[in-house]
């Protein structure tokens, strides 16, 4: 479980996906996945990131296009 200004996240709670993406990620990596959703199309419910992870909170139908989405802002 993981909280984003108040609201909480579970896992089987809900019809949200996180996509959570692990390593040398920070604020610009968050900027550029938030970005690349945006041009997406994709409405993202929550974002959050630390040291070692990044996290987005996409609609359930979303989640796979999310994933492609942050694994492409992250290698590029």
């Amino acid at each position: 479980m993981f909280v984003v200004a108040g609201e909480g996240y579970a896992v089987g709670a809900g019809d949200a996906t996180a996509v959570v993406a692990r390593g040398g990620v920070g604020p610009g990596a968050l900027e550029r996945v938030l970005g690349r959703l945006r041009a997406a199309g994709a409405t993202v419910e929550a974002a959050a990131v630390a040291s070692d992870a990044l996290i987005v909170v996409v609609g359930r139908r979303a989640g796979a296009d999310a994933l492609r989405v942050v694994e492409a802002a992250l290698d590029g």
